[in-house]
């Protein structure tokens, strides 16, 4: 498809082998030739063959480390929740919404919860308009799940210090043992 919405003629294939093949693509600019696939089946190398071609072809994807540099005054925190939850980093998330007050002045609150690989999470907030609330809610969930994630990389940290000191003790206590011709 991308050589078609390119007006380029289709690809083509050289079966190289019983499960081997090549795709190659004759481009305005001359002969485009992806790297060779092999797979368990004809139709596999072909298909792996094709994607080879179109990363040939295709520019560069914008890189994921660009959007995690974004600063989180570029970013809605209600749009770093989603694409966690679409990601599957956290699940369930949910918004409620209620109001109070009088009309003309209504107060409302949004309530966001979802769970995480380190528990469950709940933030409650306020605001003039329900978008400012579940814009405020979305933030402390992240705070508190961002905070979590923190805490517990902290806690792998240090258990992974304490084991590479545990070997190097371990070392040095089999090195003194060997030296004194003991098993």
């Amino acid at each position: 498809m991308y050589s078609q919405a390119r007006g380029w003629p289709t690809a083509r294939y050289i079966e190289t082998g019983e499960r081997s093949a090549l795709a190659f693509l004759p481009a305005p600019d001359g002969l485009v030739v992806g790297a060779p696939s092999r797979a368990a089946t004809a139709k596999a190398a072909r298909a792996g063959a094709a994607l080879a071609l179109l990363r040939d072809l295709a520019p560069p994807a914008r890189s994921q480390t660009w959007d995690s540099e974004r600063t989180a005054a570029d970013r809605s925190p209600v749009t770093v929740l989603n694409e966690r939850a679409q990601t599957g980093i956290v699940s369930d998330l949910c918004y409620q919404h209620d109001a109070s007050g009088p009309p003309h002045a209504p107060v409302f609150t949004c309530t966001a919860s979802c769970a995480h690989a380190t528990g469950s999470y709940t933030c409650a907030a306020e605001g003039r308009t329900k978008n400012e609330a579940k814009t405020a809610a979305a933030a402390g969930l992240l705070d508190q799940i961002t905070e979590q994630e923190r805490s517990a990389a902290a806690q792998l940290a240090r258990a992974a210090e304490r084991r590479r000191a545990a070997r190097g003790h371990l070392r040095a206590a089999a090195a003194g043992r060997l030296r004194a011709g003991l098993p």
